[in-house]
């Protein structure tokens, strides 16, 4: 039962991650067919839906009444889409209803939610009227049936959608006499009749001699993008469904294993009973056996005995013939060893009552055995089918963490690619919000630019009062001293003709700007201040790291050069700056800075300078020797050392090296196979490239590689093959 629930979650678990791929497909199309029905359909048609679902779920209004949209009552084929798209576009979000009643209650729900204040749901308050056109279908006004010409060159539009009966009439006032011809250039005939014409591509010429299309070629139009969107929608719901069940079927399959494991450890709870009892019958049995063998000592010994006994019995007759023989009287006799019988038929009686009492104990204790042998055997039977159950519910167990394990992989994989998308969508809003920003940055420089002419507006408003208080003394003036005041006024003005009236206003904006710009100096200065602080704490730190990763190479360098060279000593020397040296770096720094004209000083100086190698001779230590007075294979030891030293700090996975022993004698390739071997061990896995016998004594695996017209060939070889190979190469390297 387990294993069934385990297979059951295992498949519920592989439809759950298949149905979330689905599902982001699904939300992936949605949102590249919702960015498509953003640039298609219009902003009022948006608000429209928003208002519709809120109708819909309005208790008071019969939704059965409310036949949706005439986008969602008819259905067309793909040759015609765009024809139709090209007639019904404006109609698509047209409201239809069964009755006027029906019409008047959803006035009213609107009128009212306008009169609330707030609606989280949607601003009724802004919305109007003329966005909303409801069609009562029992108001509609009938036209009589209209027989087009039997044509092949035609076809009625109404005759290529295909709807909802009860909109019969709606459709027919909008495509009367509408018709899909092949050209437009050969409708001249139809427009006599009053027919409105419109081709496939969705050029359209009315009645009346109207014409419009060519520019809207888009792939995809208003009826397709918006049933998409309603199909992946409905697929999205189906799905997320689907999912749900799935998850539901996972907590009852969950419950079951919970009530297994239950009674698992019920059975183990017994199992433990079962054994201990099973130990206490063997204790029991164990007891019993060690009497039955003591018990059967008993009867042996007392059977002796008895034999012993009758053959004294007999002998005792043997002996009363004899004398009956010798004319001996039978009396005499039986008084010398009528004791003897006596006494020994008293210890044959006791004897045989002994017998008797040790068989019927030896029966009791048979018994008992059979008894507790058929316990065992029904409890070891017991015992092997728990412990079958244990192993099945181990096994059962084990399947399912690794299918959990697959489950959360492939989750992490469908949380990845949502992430990815998620990360797509960021940008799209980063470079929305990156527009945004450069819009808003222009209509503050326009803000600026307001506040400044209305600051000198202001100014201009404090002097008015002074030219009203004047104009009250020119009231008494005749027009002769009116007209002499004004030429002496012009006069004076005269001389201000040159000044520039626009100078205050860009004083304005000039002081605005070294406000900005003073401001963003002082931000600046902080921020440079900062990260001088900050590049000083990374150098001080990063002088920190490299001194304690210099003293941990150290170590072990010197610990392995004296392996391989035995000899001699090797140090690593960390060199660095003085004070002097320091001071004149700075120097140095600061007329560079001069000549360059650079302002900012040098934030951090590094005072560390290199590594240097002293090398020192166990004979004599004052004689120490550098990298450039060793041989060549002491250098290559030398950088076999640092590398093996930096495996310490980072702990290298593998080394690869080509002939590192090329240089070496023949001590030193034995000391380097040993170091090599040792480190092996500890988990480095080493790949060399030789031509030497040492280092292959310590290898265990051995690949030969060989050169067959211009073409290389890899083979795994043993230790003879390789040694033979390079018995020949040094052969021949001896006769050359």
């Amino acid at each position: 039962k387990s294993e069934k629930c385990v297979e059951q979650k295992r498949q519920c678990q592989q439809k759950i991650s298949e149905g979330t791929t689905n599902l982001n497909e699904i939300k992936c199309q949605i949102i590249e067919v919702n960015d498509k029905y953003d640039e298609i359909i219009k902003s009022s048609n948006k608000e429209i839906l928003k208002i519709v679902d809120l109708i819909m779920a309005e208790k008071s209004i019969k939704r059965e009444n409310i036949l949706g949209f005439l986008i969602d009552n008819i259905n067309v084929d793909k040759t015609y889409v765009k024809a139709v798209d090209t007639i019904l576009e404006n109609h698509y979000f047209t409201l239809i209803v069964e009755d006027m009643q029906t019409a008047k209650k959803i006035v009213e729900f609107i009128e009212k939610k306008r009169e609330e204040k707030t609606s989280k749901e949607f601003n009724f308050k802004e919305f109007y009227f003329g966005k909303l056109t409801i069609v009562p279908l029992l108001n509609i006004k009938k036209f009589n049936e209209f027989n087009y010409p039997n044509d092949k060159n035609i076809v009625p539009l109404i005759k290529c959608v295909n709807y909802n009966s009860k909109i019969y009439e709606f459709l027919k006032n909008i495509l009367f006499k509408t018709i899909i011809v092949k050209s437009l250039e050969s409708c001249e005939n139809y427009l006599e009749d009053n027919y409105n014409c419109v081709n496939i591509d969705g050029d359209y010429l009315s009645k009346h001699g109207f014409m419009y299309g060519g520019y809207n070629k888009k792939k995809y139009g208003i009826y397709t993008v918006y049933n998409k969107l309603k199909e992946l929608k409905e697929e999205e719901k189906k799905e997320k469904s689907h999912i749900e069940e799935l998850n539901n079927n996972i907590e009852k399959i969950d419950d079951e294993l919970r009530n297994i494991y239950d009674t698992k450890s019920s059975t183990v709870a017994k199992k433990n009973g079962c054994a201990s009892t099973i130990n206490s019958i063997n204790n029991n049995i164990y007891s019993n056996e060690e009497n039955i063998r003591l018990t059967s000592e008993k009867i042996n010994y007392i059977q002796e005995k008895k034999q012993n006994l009758e053959q004294h019995k007999d002998q005792l007759k043997m002996q009363i013939l004899q004398l009956r023989n010798n004319n001996v009287n039978p009396d005499e006799s039986e008084k010398v060893g009528s004791t003897d019988i006596n006494s020994l038929n008293d210890e044959v009686k006791k004897l045989k009552e002994e017998l008797n009492k040790i068989r019927n104990e030896y029966d009791d204790f048979k018994n008992k055995l059979e008894l507790l042998y058929q316990k065992r055997n029904e409890n070891d039977s017991s015992i092997y089918m728990e412990e079958y159950e244990d192993v099945d519910i181990d096994e059962y167990n084990n399947d399912l963490a690794d299918k959990k394990d697959h489950s959360d992989k492939k989750e992490m994989e469908n949380v990845k690619s949502s992430i990815d998308k998620i990360l797509i969508n960021e940008k799209k809003h980063k470079k929305k919000i990156l527009d945004l920003c450069h819009q808003m940055n222009q209509i503050n420089e326009e803000l600026r630019i307001l506040e400044g002419k209305e600051e000198n507006i202001r100014k201009k408003k404090v002097l008015l009062p002074q030219g009203i208080q004047e104009l009250e003394e020119y009231r008494t003036y005749d027009k002769q001293q009116l007209s002499a005041k004004l030429k002496s006024v012009t006069m004076e003005l005269k001389k201000y003709s040159n000044v520039n009236e626009k100078a205050g206003d860009r004083l304005n904006i000039l002081m605005n700007d070294f406000n900005e710009l003073k401001k963003r100096h002082e931000e600046i200065n902080s921020s440079h201040k900062n990260i001088k602080d900050m590049i000083q704490h990374i150098g001080k730190k990063k002088d920190e790291a490299l001194e304690a990763t210099y003293v941990k190479i150290n170590k072990y360098f010197s610990e392995y050069f004296s392996l391989l060279f035995k000899n001699r000593k090797a140090s690593l020397v960390l060199k660095k700056m003085n004070e002097k040296e320091y001071k004149e770096k700075l120097q140095e720094m600061s007329e560079k800075r001069i000549k360059r004209r650079i302002i900012d000083e040098e934030v951090y100086i590094d005072k560390i300078t290199g590594i240097s190698i002293n090398i020192t001779s166990n004979d004599d230590e004052k004689m120490t020797y550098t990298i450039q007075e060793l041989s060549g294979g002491e250098r290559s030891i030398v950088a076999i050392c640092l590398f093996l030293c930096l495996n310490k700090i980072d702990n290298f996975s593998f080394f690869f090296f080509d002939e590192i022993d090329a240089a070496l004698d023949t001590i030193h390739r034995d000391n380097l196979s040993l170091l090599l071997k040792e480190l092996a061990h500890r988990g480095t896995q080493f790949i060399i490239t030789t031509f030497r016998k040492e280092l292959l004594e310590y290898s265990d695996n051995m690949y030969i590689v060989k050169i067959v017209d211009r073409e290389s060939y890899i083979s795994k070889g043993t230790k003879n093959e390789a040694y033979e190979i390079i018995s020949i190469e040094e052969k021949h390297a001896l006769e050359n």
